[in-house]
């Protein structure tokens, strides 16, 4: 599970920081079988052949798993490793707190445009037993279909907790955050702009730079698009593109019972913008793409 990617041969430092950095997810891995240690001493061993040992005088059945997952067999390398020999004293975070943890630096965001009352606030109860995962949402003001996006986000970022011989319980409130609040739309119109400010890029005249305002209120249909400038045919090009990747790019996945999915767009916040964004040419965008392609090429 924790078998590293990197090509320069580990030692001593790294097998150790690697040790400590992958405990949590071994304790979750054995924890499920064996009820957790608070603390585990071990005993490392690195060997010529590429392997790594680890090892420990503790004869429970956790410690006995843990040493397992944390063993490396031989692998190839770019190099040939020394030997490496210590002692490790590891305190090991319980899976509760762990539950605990993974709740507080979760965010929810895209679970509020969706059908019903435009839901501001989830609050989250998750229990962890030998039936598994358990996650129930109630959104404030409430609304079904945003309480299953919360469910069903929840339980992808919650995956390494399931069924076993612990259990647990937490519970967490929310805020649901909008993809129309302002800072990530203007990030957006700033980068959908400026991409589309360059497919429109007139045979004369063009602007450096271009003022594009995007305004819309909840519920309404579309976003009313101006772009400051004079040339009609530019702010026409542009404005429709960008209309359309807003429509896309923030339109969500809405299942329905029979396990099929339809596109739904809504805006679900008061929208007033105005971002300035350069206009690049066509010219100058094949320039950089060649030469990002280059750099991309000499890395490898």
């Amino acid at each position: 599970m924790i078998q590293p990617k990197y090509a320069a041969v580990p030692m001593r430092d790294d097998r150790r920081r690697i040790l400590e950095w992958s405990k949590d997810s071994l304790t979750l891995l054995c924890a499920r079988r064996f009820p957790a240690m608070a603390k585990l001493s071990v005993h490392v061993l690195g060997l010529r052949t590429n392997a790594s040992r680890v090892a420990t005088l503790s004869t429970n059945p956790f410690a006995q798993c843990f040493v397992t997952q944390a063993s490396w067999p031989a692998m190839e390398w770019k190099g040939r490793p020394d030997h490496y020999e210590f002692d490790l004293d590891l305190v090991l975070t319980p899976p509760q707190r762990q539950l605990e943890n993974r709740l507080a630096k979760l965010s929810m965001t895209d679970c509020t445009g969706l059908p019903g009352a435009i839901a501001r606030s989830a609050a989250v109860d998750v229990t962890v037993d030998d039936r598994g995962l358990v996650i129930r949402a109630t959104t404030t003001p409430a609304n079904h279909e945003a309480e299953t996006c919360v469910e069903s986000s929840m339980r992808s970022r919650l995956d390494k907790f399931g069924a076993g011989v612990w259990r647990l319980h937490a519970t967490h409130e929310y805020p649901l955050s909008s993809p129309y609040d302002p800072d990530r739309f203007a990030q957006a119109i700033r980068q959908y702009g400026g991409d589309h400010a360059t497919d429109c890029y007139p045979s004369s005249n063009a602007p450096m730079n271009v003022r594009i305002a995007v305004h819309a209120h909840v519920d309404d249909p579309q976003f009313a698009i101006s772009v400051d400038t004079k040339d009609d045919a530019f702010a026409s090009c542009l404005s429709a593109k960008l209309q359309k990747t807003l429509h896309d790019s923030f339109s969500q996945s809405r299942p329905h019972g029979d396990g099929t999915f339809e596109r739904y767009f809504r805006i679900d916040r008061d929208a007033d913008l105005t971002v300035d964004v350069p206009v690049e040419t066509p010219a100058a965008r094949d320039a950089r793409s060649q030469e990002l392609e280059r750099t991309f090429n000499r890395g490898y």
